[in-house]
């Protein structure tokens, strides 16, 4: 009997062994990669704010006179992620913005850090009345006065930093140590150091450190499966357990994009659909289709565990594929008696440069009761297209197949307005950040009502994303928007509740049975 014990026990000794190194070494070089990737995006946007600053320097944009802060304010608009250009006098104080308001206490915080640019420097400014710290570039001019752009921290920085493997906290520092964003780090404040996996990245260009964290107790968390089962297997004879545990460990070594592409082909991706509404009306505008992980064992996995892996393994285009034709067959019923309704999907950069993605949307929904007028396809501005032309052109011919082309999160990505316009999109959608803050950042109010009125002359159609709260449809309401989806209307719902929801709206006709009977002579 003993024997028997310490051979069950051997291979689960083994197992946990061999799991909780897997997951360090894991864990530390995940933790390692975001960091640097924090970097590079630090760089890439702190890089576009210098290179329009001195864009502005070379246009002569350097005064308060009217024209100047209309400079400011288009610039504002066509560099994203800057949230306020301004003109700063030799005390360093703010003499005019590009919104022409006056502005609140500001004071610079800690050592500012002289770049590599001409006269140019990164320092933290404390905003009194928002009581938190901004990124402000400062470009000196000739004359001792400086031309400035402030960025926000979550702009610097994304606050919804997530891996496959679970949530992250970070701190964003200043080359003197100041604190610029600090994403969550308390809940880790009291966490061992042996058991707290860090990495700190910096900016060679621009001083900004990048330090993310995460525990040990959430990398476990995140492998509890292997856990379970390797507890499930030590109960049994030592030789079966071993085997087991042996196939059970194989599996584990298997790539995270290899999961992915087995879970893709075994069709455990699909569809769910966020009710998007007319606020004016009250009715049902459509659907934008999101990714849901139906795992096997009954468990629903959120975009943000998978997505980011599936773009990087050039999976994400076959998932979009796939979600198409689960739609088609989802829907068939309900849209071809509701020919005014639509569904959106979303689609990468990569395929709006493809010419095959018209071929496959008309092949997918040609012969469908679903019109392909019903289709929205939505590009988001997150990712740079490397061909505007290109991207125009497979634009237009979906477009003449009659379906709608949107482009989301606008104001947050790489293009600004001139998107909108080298594109020639139907749809914007206004991204959730500028909802959140529109009642309390000009900045923000400034750009709905300049994205509002840009699709009133062009005949465009906005739709307001992440809406919350009622009082966020009012308000929105009242800038002329005319539709919206979040939480306020409905989550992302799976099929079967998406089409009673359409049915209670908009019930089938009811057919009477006696009209199907042959007349009597």
């Amino acid at each position: 009997m003993v024997v028997g014990v310490l051979l069950a026990c051997t291979p689960f000794v083994a197992f946990d062994l061999w799991l909780g190194g897997r997951v360090e070494r894991e864990t530390r070089a995940e933790v390692a990669l975001i960091a640097k990737r924090a970097i590079n995006l630090i760089d890439a946007r702190l890089g576009r704010a210098t290179a329009k600053l001195e864009s502005l320097v070379a246009d002569g944009v350097t005064s308060c006179s009217p024209a100047h802060v209309e400079a400011l304010l288009a610039a504002t608009f066509a560099t994203s992620p800057v949230k306020e250009f301004s003109i700063l006098g030799l005390d360093g104080q703010t003499s005019c913005t590009d919104s022409g308001l006056a502005v609140g206490p500001r004071r610079v915080v800690g050592r500012p850090y002289k770049t590599d640019r001409r006269d140019t420097f990164v320092e933290i400014v404390y905003f009194a009345d928002l009581k938190r710290n901004m990124v402000r570039i400062r470009r000196v001019l000739d004359n001792g006065d400086a031309i400035a752009a402030l960025l926000a921290p979550d702009i610097v920085f994304p606050t919804d930093a997530t891996s496959p493997a679970g949530a992250l906290h970070a701190r964003i520092h200043g080359a003197d140590g100041t604190l610029i964003a600090d994403i969550n780090s308390a809940e880790v404040g009291q966490t061992p150091v042996q058991d707290l996996f860090t990495a700190t990245a910096e900016s060679g260009n621009f001083g900004v450190r990048a330090t993310i964290m995460r525990t040990r107790a959430q990398a476990l968390a995140a492998n509890e499966d292997a856990h379970t089962n390797g507890l499930i297997f030590s109960s049994a004879a030592a030789s079966v357990i071993f085997g087991i545990t042996m196939l059970l460990m194989q599996r584990r070594r298997q790539a995270p994009h290899e999961k992915l592409a087995a879970a893709l082909a075994a069709g455990e991706f699909v569809p769910y659909y966020q009710p998007i509404v007319d606020i004016t009306t009250g009715r049902l505008v459509g659907a934008e289709v999101l990714a849901r992980w139906r795992r096997p064992d009954g468990s629903l996995g959120m975009p943000g565990t998978f997505i980011p892996l599936m773009e990087e393994n050039r999976l994400i285009n076959e998932l979009n594929r796939s979600l198409m034709r689960q739609a088609c067959a989802d829907l068939a019923g309900p849209y071809g008696r509701c020919p005014n309704i639509r569904v959106s999907f979303n689609l990468t950069a990569e395929q709006f440069e493809d010419e095959a993605t018209v071929v496959e949307v008309r092949s997918i929904f040609y012969g469908s009761p679903i019109k392909l007028s019903q289709i929205v396809l939505e590009l988001t501005e997150r990712q740079e297209p490397r061909s505007f032309k290109k991207t125009r052109q497979v634009i237009a011919a979906l477009q003449v197949l009659g379906c709608k082309v949107a482009l989301d999160d606008v104001g947050t990505g790489h293009s600004g307005l001139s998107a909108i316009l080298k594109l020639g999109v139907d749809i914007i959608k206004i991204d959730k950040m500028f909802v959140d803050s529109m009642d309390d950042d000009r900045n923000s109010a400034a750009i709905i009502a300049t994205l509002v009125e840009l699709a009133r002359k062009l005949g465009m159609d906005t739709v307001a994303e992440g809406v919350e709260h009622f009082d966020q449809v009012v308000e929105l309401r009242r800038r002329g928007i005319r539709a919206a989806q979040g939480f306020v209307f409905a989550p992302a719902l799976p099929a079967s509740a998406y089409v009673q929801l359409i049915d209670a709206l908009d019930p089938p006709e009811q057919v009477d049975a006696s009209r199907l009977l042959p007349a009597v002579a």
